[in-house]
């Protein structure tokens, strides 16, 4: 009996913390700022070339990212140490990429507090 009181408690929960999102609504719920909002600064990407043939085909994809980040913090502006979270595409990088890709945003100025995350795109 205490399981199915917990339970319900718990989906009760959750079902207050998903209504939350849902007021108010229109262009006053778009506009209004919460502590959880996702916010872009700026989105940057590097050059672009044949796989294993262009002119970076030597080169490291944690070096290309170390300049891409580099000049993200220059172009946007932003204090490093309000990122919160960096999500990197790329394609069949070796183990992900999470390793390097982390490194490189270490490397750029990002504290160690901050998340990255490595999603691998395959066409």
């Amino acid at each position: 009996m205490a399981n199915q009181t917990s339970n319900m408690h718990d989906a009760q929960t959750r079902l207050s913390q998903v209504a939350s999102h849902m007021t108010p609504t229109g262009r006053a719920g778009i506009l209004e700022k919460r502590p959880d909002d996702i916010v872009v600064t700026a989105a940057l990407r590097t050059p672009i070339t044949k796989g294993g043939k262009g002119g970076f085909k030597d080169t490291a994809g944690a070096d290309l990212l170390h300049g891409a980040f580099q000049a993200l913090i220059q172009r946007s502006g932003i204090d490093p140490g309000l990122v919160e979270d960096i999500a990197v595409g790329n394609v069949l990088a070796p183990g992900g990429g999470a390793t390097e890709f982390r490194a490189a945003a270490l490397a750029a100025g990002f504290p160690d507090s901050v998340a990255v995350r490595a999603l691998s795109k395959c066409c």
